[in-house]
């Protein structure tokens, strides 16, 4: 049986920061622990899914036998490394036929695993490095190296997937024969992928049917569906996943650390989500005497984030490929924010936007860089602001 399981992604990582879909590490990450009775199940079923997606990444995941349920369980590690990646991800419904011939089912818990020594080796190299950039960088490469999660119960077999647009597939794939492609009806839209088997023998097999039957030889089998996957963090010793926690609770910092109460007239907004996302654009309108909306557009996103009044903005800071906002001059009075001013790691600085009535205070966290903002809106203005920088 374990030689069955060889190579076919039993106690591997897997990388999910890509959009693209997910990534084998060649590392093995965990061991089983000796003694402890192995879950495995061997069958010869065919089943088959419908999946409806609503953005490319999720769409090349389901594509590739990750349901969306088995992608949910995630570090903020892993949230980071998607962030950092600067990905776009449109957005558009999806229909996947996904048929699988189980083989093999495989039903790990923790319990039943252990880390490497190396891979536990590794991380306490990179939480020893000198700084917290440093540190993360570090532990970035660890996850690049050895993947972001470990799949315990899998199917191992052989599959075949039809994605389309929603729209086109309802057409086809909602037939209850296998992918609804018995004589091979697909849209010239359609993509589709098999893994294991054999492909070039479905080139020349008019009947899907026949194929999903045909006698797969062992070495032609491959992990086709991930049930459910856990972080790789998870499976570290207590002290290690503390010291992650730390270190990923470190890499954000709020200046100043807290604002003012809200007020029942005023409400509050919270830009910590985008936190590892780059900052490409920084846009403000304002009457003249206080700044009523704030707005920040991020690389990846298609739209900008907006805060305050819905006010078209009248002024613009624009970011270069590279160049981040190191400082934050802003001033004040018991109104509201009355101008705003920006400096650059590239030593640019923006104009003074709005006013200069009030009293100013600089929003700076050495070594870091602008991610976003927090405060409260109240009274049509820009009350109060808290800037959100990150150090990775």
């Amino acid at each position: 049986m374990f030689g069955k399981l060889h190579g076919k992604g039993y106690l591997f990582g897997v990388r999910i920061d890509s959009n693209d879909g997910p990534r084998r590490s060649p590392r093995q990450a965990v061991q089983r622990i000796p003694g402890l009775p192995l879950s495995i199940q061997e069958t010869n079923n065919i089943n088959s899914d419908i999946m409806t997606t609503e953005n490319a990444r999720d769409t090349n995941y389901v594509h590739k036998g990750w349901p969306l349920s088995a992608l949910l369980d995630k570090s903020p590690w892993t949230d980071s490394r998607i962030t950092r990646n600067n990905q776009v991800n449109p957005t558009s419904r999806s229909i996947t036929k996904y048929v699988v011939v189980q083989k093999i089912r495989v039903d790990l818990s923790i319990d039943d695993i252990t880390p490497v020594p190396a891979l536990e080796e590794a991380f306490r190299v990179a939480l020893g490095q000198p700084t917290i950039f440093e540190k993360s960088h570090a532990v970035y490469r660890v996850f690049e190296h050895w993947g972001d999660v470990i799949p315990l119960v899998f199917d191992i077999g052989v599959s075949l997937a039809v994605t389309d647009s929603e729209a086109i597939a309802n057409n086809y794939l909602a037939d209850q024969s296998y992918l609804g492609l018995q004589q091979s009806p697909m849209s010239a839209s359609a993509r589709a992928s098999t893994q294991g088997g054999d492909p070039a023998t479905l080139q020349t097999e008019d009947n899907i049917g026949v194929w999903l039957r045909k006698s797969v030889p062992i070495h032609q089998w491959e992990q086709v569906r991930i049930v459910k996957a856990t972080p790789l963090i998870t499976i570290l010793n207590n002290e290690l996943q503390s010291q992650l926690a730390k270190l990923h609770q470190s890499l954000t910092t709020y200046c100043p650390t807290a604002t003012s109460a809200v007020t029942s007239s005023g409400t509050s907004f919270d830009g910590s989500s985008h936190a590892f996302k780059t900052m490409s654009k920084v846009s403000i309108y304002s009457d003249g005497y206080h700044i009523k909306t704030l707005s920040v557009k991020y690389a990846t996103e298609p739209s900008p984030v907006k805060y305050g009044a819905e006010q078209n903005t009248n002024n613009e800071f624009e970011l270069t490929s590279g160049e981040h906002i190191t400082d934050v001059i802003l001033w004040k009075d018991y109104k509201g924010v009355c101008g705003i001013q920006m400096n650059t790691n590239k030593g640019k600085t923006s104009k003074h936007f709005g006013s200069d009535n009030g009293s100013p205070t600089i929003m700076r966290s050495a070594g870091g860089c602008l991610a976003g903002f927090s405060g409260i809106v109240q009274a049509d203005k820009i009350h109060d602001l808290q800037a959100s920088n990150k150090f990775d």
